[in-house]
């Protein structure tokens, strides 16, 4: 049995239809929305807790492996920020540095600059890689790979005590804000 209805219910149904695809439509384009070149998602490697004894040194090491794809000319030079954190998330000591395709830094974190009431404490070490500007402005590159390690060795011989080679990536909150979670140069 075949139930007649008045074309205004049909015109209704049509006019609901459109207007739930332009909402599905015009969400997904906010979903997609590309950010402007000039802004940079900053993502931060973290390596686990680990205990730093009298004697001994913690290296932060980054490299900016570039591309053998691509000609020197055109490869992308970026900042690194590399800390160390104790175990409540404070800074101990930061280090920004600028390295050009196939370059590397360091930072070290002497036991003796930290606390030195206590034989041993626990550090954490982040590397957060930031846009380098372009000599033709001050609009933020497109992010390079950085590969870091963390090596602890002893103060007095210099021999590596252990050496970490696979950190975390912490992506931005997706809570955050655009704004919080982007960097853009000064």
């Amino acid at each position: 049995m075949l139930i007649y209805k008045e074309p205004a219910y049909w015109k209704m149904m049509a006019a609901t239809v459109v207007i739930v695809g332009m909402s599905v439509w015009a969400f997904s384009l906010q979903a997609q929305q590309l950010l402007p070149p000039s802004t940079f998602i900053s993502e931060t490697n973290t390596f686990g807790m680990l205990g730093l004894a009298p004697g001994q040194v913690a290296r932060l090491s980054v490299l900016n492996p570039g591309s053998d794809n691509a000609p020197a000319s055109t490869q992308f030079s970026c900042a690194a920020e590399l800390a160390f954190l104790d175990s409540q998330g404070t800074i101990i000591k930061s280090v920004t540095s600028q390295l050009g395709a196939g370059k590397a830094t360091y930072a070290d974190l002497d036991r003796n600059e930290i606390s030195p009431a206590s034989d041993r404490v626990q550090i954490r070490a982040t590397v957060r890689a930031l846009p380098a500007p372009t000599a033709a402005s001050s609009e933020g590159v497109p992010a390079c790979t950085l590969i870091p390690t963390l090596e602890v060795f002893d103060k007095g011989t210099g021999k590596t005590a252990f050496i970490l080679t696979q950190p975390s990536m912490v992506p931005p909150s997706p809570f955050a804000t655009r704004a919080a979670r982007s960097y853009r140069p000064q």
